[in-house]
């Protein structure tokens, strides 16, 4: 997961005087590329990057260009070293029940 993650590519945002404008098409797509790959992170095993994926698409829907922005923040934190660490909650794996929220739309 580290090497996918560290591929994936930042990308370009506007400059400051630019921000007025709404999200023009082609940077809409460049977003959903973008954050197609970091939620394919966040679901194998990156649950770190779920939120901010969230975030940008939620600004993405609104044609913000600050997505751009919060999108090379959550990219830059896909390329940091993660730890994913898994508690021993000491009861047998018998007694052990799994819960999982599956949206489906």
């Amino acid at each position: 997961m580290d090497e996918y993650c560290a591929d994936i590519k930042l990308v370009d945002e506007r400059k400051p005087d630019d921000m007025a404008r709404p999200l023009t098409e082609h940077e809409k797509k460049v977003i959903s590329s973008a954050i197609g790959q970091v939620n394919w992170a966040a679901r194998q095993c990156r649950f770190d990057l779920s939120y901010g994926a969230s975030y940008v698409q939620q600004l993405a829907s609104t044609n913000d260009p600050l997505a751009l922005q919060f999108l090379n923040k959550v990219i830059r934190r896909a390329h940091q070293d993660f730890v994913m660490k898994v508690p021993c909650i000491g009861c047998p794996l018998e007694e052990m029940i799994v819960l999982s929220n599956a949206l489906h739309q």
